[in-house]
């Protein structure tokens, strides 16, 4: 594609002129992060339509463990992050490389953000906190299915209710719920759907 004959054309270029000149670009180095600065990224993050990102500091490294992908967030500065994932902690996933994360406080909350080039990026998901849900909902756990099917969810068959880290999830769609009543849930996070209700009959 495209992305792949500038990147190609780039690093031509970029060799081309260090032969040439005998000057090699200085790369800036990652920046050290203290511990204070990486706790400060720690949380559960509701990614719409994914599920939920429980992000974590072991030996003093920013990671997540998700759907059976360890990904490690390398820091870039200014709050963003380059995406560095493995299957099982052993198989790594190329195309993460073209993405970077970004963590920001925005307005006293954490909203994720995803840039897929220099100039385009987007919010993707936000911090959420589990609450106690009742008995009335834990009950409810189970197979279901959307009447009438949505337009913004046209997925057909059986939806699984289940818990996921102390909230309600819709399984096979990826959808993060936060009981309204005892009867609506609400759909966290960002894009087409989220903060739409849910009624159960």
């Amino acid at each position: 594609g495209e992305d792949v004959v500038d990147d190609i054309l780039n690093v031509v270029l970029r060799k081309a002129l260090e032969l040439k000149t005998g000057l090699t670009p200085k790369r800036e180095s990652p920046p050290n992060l203290t511990p204070q600065q990486i706790q400060a990224y720690e949380g559960l993050y509701c990614i719409t339509r994914f599920g939920i990102l429980d992000v974590k500091v072991e030996n003093n490294n920013l990671i997540s463990n998700f759907k059976g992908l360890t990904v490690n967030f390398i820091p870039l500065g200014d709050d963003w992050f380059q995406l560095d994932g493995k299957i099982l902690g052993l198989i790594k996933i190329d195309a993460l490389d073209r993405i970077k994360m970004g963590i920001k406080n925005i307005d006293g909350k954490k909203i994720v953000f995803i840039k897929l080039k220099d100039f385009i990026y987007f919010p993707m998901g936000e911090e959420i906190f589990p609450e106690e849900i009742s008995d009335i909902w834990r009950n409810r756990i189970g197979k279901y299915k959307l009447i009438p099917e949505s337009p913004d969810f046209p997925k057909t068959g059986d939806m699984t209710l289940k818990m996921n880290n102390g909230f309600l999830f819709f399984e096979e769609m990826g959808l993060t719920l936060a009981p309204k009543n005892d009867n609506e849930v609400i759909i966290l996070g960002f894009g087409r759907g989220a903060r739409e209700t849910i009624t159960f009959a």
